[in-house]
């Protein structure tokens, strides 16, 4: 994603921009990480698919990118959040400086990593960071149209510590009123009183393959999970390449 494609990979929405936004919120979630809340201007114009992405702009210099992390309308008519991880030197961080009421012009939708063509057959989401803001909002997306899943929905999400765990207490609301959906969470530094996985999620990728007959695979991450974890499903458990949908994190 270091440059904007000239039209939606997927043809979802050809009106690729640019679309003018106003930044309505921004709040913390982790010690790192911020969820930035947008109204979309000119809506009529701007409709995306949950899983895909958006190219931000502000000024002639300043740009970024991010999967939605939230589906159509799920946190208000005509509204969208996107999770920023603030590395300090990095290319988004602009945006924290940016006061509410702001405007800046997004690019897209674009990326075809979405459920669309996916949505009967047992999936399983695997992340890390930041890289679990599109899975939330394809759930969200299903939910809005169905009151339960159909299929088994497996997510296994790698973070740090529990400090730094992202939609925890919506994730575990859905594990626990929907018995196709089950939430798995891997601490790679936890605290001596974490109960659950430890560890990356490349060494709990097994157990997952394993949980269920998958039909769809989504990993979204740090580059090297992604291609670690994709390696893996083909070599170690014969998961056909075309049934694994990858996407670097971005945010």
């Amino acid at each position: 994603m270091d440059s904007i494609p000239e039209k939606s990979e997927t043809g979802f929405n050809e009106n690729t921009g640019p679309h003018p936004l106003r930044l309505l919120s921004v709040s913390r979630m982790t010690p790192e990480t911020y969820l930035m809340l947008f109204e979309i201007l000119r809506a009529p114009e701007f409709h995306y698919h949950a899983g895909q992405w958006i190219a931000l702009r502000h000024g002639a210099d300043d740009e970024a990118f991010f999967s939605i992390a939230s589906a159509p309308n799920a946190v208000g008519s005509g509204l969208f959040e996107v999770a920023l991880r603030d590395y300090g030197e990095r290319s988004s961080a602009w945006l924290l400086n940016l006061l509410p009421g702001t405007a800046v012009m997004a690019f897209g939708p674009y990326g075809s990593f979405s459920r669309v063509q996916t949505q009967r057959v047992p999936t399983a989401y695997i992340g890390t960071g930041t890289g679990v803001a599109p899975f939330r909002a394809m759930l969200q997306a299903q939910l809005s149209h169905q009151p339960s899943f159909e299929m088994p929905r497996v997510i296994l999400a790698g973070h740090r510590d529990e400090e730094r765990i992202l939609w925890r207490d919506e994730f575990e609301a859905w594990d626990a009123q929907h018995v196709q959906l089950t939430y798995w969470v891997t601490l790679s530094n936890p605290a001596s009183g974490w109960q659950g996985l430890c560890g990356y999620v490349q060494d709990h990728v097994r157990a997952l393959a394993e949980s269920h007959a998958f039909g769809a695979y989504f990993v979204c991450g740090h580059a090297s999970m992604v291609q670690d974890v994709s390696k893996m499903l083909v070599r170690s458990h014969g998961v056909e390449r075309s049934a694994i949908h990858t996407e670097p994190a971005s945010g």
